[in-house]
């Protein structure tokens, strides 16, 4: 039997040398993780054997081991990562990405969503191994109040990590449940008023043609 490796998505990342995507969704109960490694040289296809052979893990303690959910797909000739794996609010300070900084915080507090880090990302060289660079994307449908994001397109918030920039790249983001709570709310009042404007509509229609009905029966009855 074939022993495998435990091995870290930072690990992989600067193994492969690939340039990445480190990608978090935040909903309501949940933290969806999803890194992308793409190769393109032959040396970094050679890698993901590597990846195809060994356990990659999310969390790793005393008490706790997760596995990403592991696909590994080719494109063209080049061959793509993605790992995903499903954190909640309280386990995902245990995650591997959190390591990169000295200082890693996520908050909640009277319906307010912060994550802040320190400057300097460490990662860009990980077990004596460097990373090209990361993408690192942030998406959410609540209200974002505050972000230090390089680039925003819509519900995306993107931060571009690299070696010129690492040792100043704080991570700062903050979202507003109550928001989209409201939101909500609007959209169901909204529906309510639409459901009872349309039976109401209905009734009176029915009504009128009922009448007419009846006056047309007594018409011609005379």
């Amino acid at each position: 039997m074939k022993f495998k490796k435990i091995i870290t998505i930072m690990s992989i990342i600067a193994l492969t040398g690939c340039t990445a995507e480190y990608n978090l969704k935040f909903e309501e109960n949940k933290i969806t993780e999803t890194v992308i490694i793409k190769a393109t040289t032959e040396e970094e296809n050679n890698g993901f054997r590597y990846l195809e052979e060994n356990e990659v893990y999310s969390i790793i303690d005393q008490r706790q081991q997760e596995k990403y959910e592991k696909e590994i797909i080719k494109e063209n000739q080049n061959k793509l990562g993605k790992f995903t794996y499903e954190y909640n609010f309280g386990n995902y300070k245990k995650s591997r990405f959190s390591s990169c900084y000295d200082a890693y915080t996520l908050t909640q507090d009277n319906g307010i969503t912060s994550l802040s880090t320190s400057n300097e990302f460490k990662c860009m060289v990980y077990n004596y191994n460097k990373i090209d660079s990361l993408e690192l994307n942030i998406e959410t449908e609540y209200n974002v109040i505050e972000n230090n994001a390089d680039k925003v397109e819509g519900k995306k918030y993107t931060w571009y990590i690299n070696d010129s920039n690492k040792d100043n790249k704080p991570i700062k983001f903050k979202y507003d449940t109550k928001s989209l709570e409201k939101k909500q709310k609007s959209r169901k009042t909204n529906y309510k008023d639409i459901l009872l404007f349309t039976v109401i509509t209905a009734a009176i229609a029915i009504t009128i043609v009922l009448l007419i009905t009846i006056r047309h029966k007594r018409v011609n009855k005379i």
